[in-house]
Parts: C-alpha cells; sequence; structure tokens
C-alpha cells in the first residue's frame, strides 16, 4: 500500500472549503446580513421648528392678562393662571386634531404667520375705530346698526377654521379662535357672537359636557371650600352643577373652571364681557352713567351684597327691602361709591342716566354676580 494514497484526498477537501467559505462571504455581502453600526443621538439641544400649518394658537402662547384699554397705560399684564384646567385641556393631545380637523389660511388678519406657533402674538385688546368728536349714544336703541362688515381673506380663513373645528366636536379649539377674534377683531363679533355664545354655555354654564379634570367631593369638603380652590363664587359651582350646598355628598363629582372671572366694561357698546383670562364667557347689555358719570380704569371687586340697602349720595337711606331701591337685588362694589348692581327700571338699560354706576336687569345681575367674586377685576373703557 503506497503511504502517500491519501493526501490528493486532503487536498481536495482543503480546497472545498477555500471555496465554500468565500461563496458564503459573497452571500453575506450580497444580502447584507451584516451588522452596521451607526451613530446614536447624543442628547446636544437644538431648537426644532415645528412646520404644521393647522396648529392654533394655544392660550399658553398669549399673555391675556394683557386684555386693557390699550388707550389707556395705567393698567399692568399679568401672566395667564398655568394652573387653568382648561389651558392645559386644550394643550393635551386627547382634546387637539388640528391636522385633521381645519385647514387654515397660513396668514390671518393681523398679518401673523400662523404657522410659526413660537412667535408670542398681541394679545391687547383693539377696539373698533369712531370718530372722537362724534356724540356718545344715550340709548341703546340708538346706537349705529352694526353695518356688514367685509372679511379679509385672514377673518373668513379663520372662520372657516372655526367651521371646522365645530364640525369636528372640537369645541375647545372653536371657542379659543373666537375668543381671540372677539378681543383683537370687535368690528367682526356680530359674525361670531351666537356660535361664541352656544360654545361658551358648553363649557362654562352646563354640567353635561367636561372639558377638564372633575372634582370629587372629599370627606368634609363644602361647596364654599371648593369654590376658594377654583378661585371662583361658591354660586357659580352651585348652578354649574344644579347642586344645593346642603346636598353635597363625598365621592360626588363636579365640574370645574378655574376663575377668577373678570369683566371688561364697554360704555360706548353699553355692555360688559365676563370672561375667564381670556376666554368669552358671556356679554350683557347695561345701563350707565349720565354725562360720561361712570368712571374708567381697572377696578377690582372691593364688596359683595345681596339686597342691599341704598346710602344715596346726596343724603337719605333706602332699605333693603324698599320696592324703590334702585340697587335691586345685589352690589358688587367698586369703591368710592361706585359699583355694579341691578335695577328696578328695566328700560334705563341701554341708556346713560345713572349717577356714574353700572346697572343690568334682574335675572342678567344674578348671573354676574354668581361669576364674579371678591378680587375679581374689572375693567371700564371708552
Amino acid at each position: 500500500m503506497e503511504p502517500f494514497a491519501t493526501k490528493p484526498i486532503r487536498q481536495s477537501k482543503l480546497h472545498w472549503w477555500i471555496v465554500s467559505g468565500i461563496a458564503a462571504a459573497f452571500l453575506v455581502w450580497q444580502l447584507d446580513l451584516i451588522p452596521r453600526v451607526r451613530s446614536a443621538a447624543t442628547g446636544s439641544v437644538a431648537k426644532t421648528i415645528q412646520t404644521s400649518p393647522d396648529k392654533t394658537d394655544s392660550f399658553l402662547d398669549d399673555d391675556w392678562g394683557d386684555i386693557r384699554d390699550e388707550s389707556s397705560g395705567e393698567i399692568d399684564s399679568e401672566t395667564v393662571d398655568s394652573t387653568d384646567p382648561l389651558v392645559h385641556a386644550l394643550a393635551d393631545g386627547q382634546h387637539r386634531d388640528v391636522q385633521s380637523a381645519a385647514e387654515s389660511d397660513p396668514r390671518d388678519a393681523d398679518g401673523e404667520n400662523r404657522t410659526a406657533p413660537n412667535v408670542r402674538r398681541n394679545s391687547q385688546v383693539t377696539q373698533a375705530k369712531y370718530e372722537p368728536d362724534a356724540p356718545e349714544s344715550t340709548n341703546l336703541n340708538s346706537m349705529r346698526t352694526p353695518q356688514p362688515t367685509v372679511l379679509s381673506a385672514g377673518i373668513a380663513a379663520r372662520l372657516r377654521r372655526i367651521e371646522k373645528f365645530m364640525e369636528a366636536d372640537l369645541i375647545l379649539e372653536a371657542h379659543q379662535e373666537m375668543s381671540d377674534i372677539y378681543w383683537k377683531h370687535p368690528e367682526h363679533r356680530q359674525v361670531i357672537q351666537k356660535q361664541i355664545d352656544e360654545t361658551a354655555a358648553l363649557i362654562f354654564t352646563t354640567p353635561e359636557r367636561q372639558f377638564a379634570e372633575p372634582h370629587f367631593v372629599d370627606y368634609g369638603e363644602t361647596l364654599g371650600s371648593i369654590a376658594k380652590k377654583y378661585d371662583v363664587p361658591w354660586q357659580y359651582l352651585a348652578r354649574l352643577n344644579r347642586v344645593d350646598p346642603d346636598d353635597l355628598q363625598a365621592g360626588q363629582q363636579l365640574k370645574v373652571v378655574r376663575g377668577p372671572f373678570s369683566a371688561v366694561v364697554d360704555l360706548r357698546d353699553f355692555c360688559l364681557t365676563v370672561h375667564a383670562h381670556g376666554w368669552y364667557v358671556h356679554r350683557y347689555p347695561i345701563g350707565i352713567g349720565a354725562d360720561n358719570g361712570t368712571p374708567t380704569g381697572e377696578f377690582k371687586i372691593e364688596e359683595k351684597l345681596e339686597n342691599p340697602t341704598w346710602y344715596n349720595p346726596a343724603g337719605g337711606i333706602v332699605d333693603a327691602d324698599d320696592p324703590e331701591n334702585p340697587l335691586g337685588e345685589f352690589w358688587l362694589g367698586l369703591g368710592n361709591h361706585i359699583g355694579i348692581h341691578g335695577t328696578i327700571d328695566p328700560d334705563s338699560i341701554g341708556q346713560a342716566v345713572s349717577s356714574g354706576c353700572i346697572h343690568l336687569d334682574d335675572q342678567n345681575i344674578e348671573e354676574v354676580f354668581a361669576l364674579l367674586t371678591v378680587g375679581s377685576k374689572v375693567l371700564i373703557r371708552r
């Protein structure tokens, strides 16, 4: 037997393994089976520009404390209460699907680029232009009838966006947009008045629809103690939830709104508008002082009285239950004998006939009394 008879066989096997290895490597390369090392994020901070064209401005982006009379530099602005449940609800994704809910014009009526959400918008209240020398009307019925408004492309686009929000049942977004128009474009108020009243009713006056986290009554809590937590009168929570304070039960769910509510009085328009951090709540017709007797500026509610006694500045006292008491059933004192109250003369609403106070009819003053609390700000302007 030849000693080297098996050597060619070993060489053949070695050759076969080399060929197989080369083939396998080629196959791995072709099929991209080798894991690749990719660079990981380093965590460095970079400014990201969001380009969603349909994002509506959150109230977090606006300083609604700037609601003031632009003609007066006496009023300091204040920041929005960041604990407002409506603010958080609006910013929460569960209430926002703007991309599918609205189609917006990239520029609004102010010439602002609404695709840049990080730009702070001017949140000051603007007034409709008027001739300062024109005589002030003293009767609501004799006020100028609003003329048909020619809408700019920006306002028209915003109205379409509001319609989209309503169709998608995005009530907060629609109400935010209309509140913005109400304050910044008062010349267009009549266009949105009916709809903004409807959305405001859903948010602020009806218990069925929750837009923020409800409050669950704890043991020992009263409607008064709960109202203090949210800076609203207990009467408001009672009316909002249709609940008697004496019937409050532990574990009961309450709809709540973060206060305090504030008011803006437009003397020229004979109206008082209640708002919550810029969110429109309601608009009420009023009567005002004769001969420019109602002072202007920023005030605070100093006292609240039900069934008040009237102390006539000219002398004399009219008792609380006297049907001749001109204050009616409710008094919200602003200081220096000026206040917001009811009236025994409903025909005086829309007229400048009082000694200087602002007065509302019986139903409306009861609502305003339940909304405003001691410390609520009241801006009075012409």
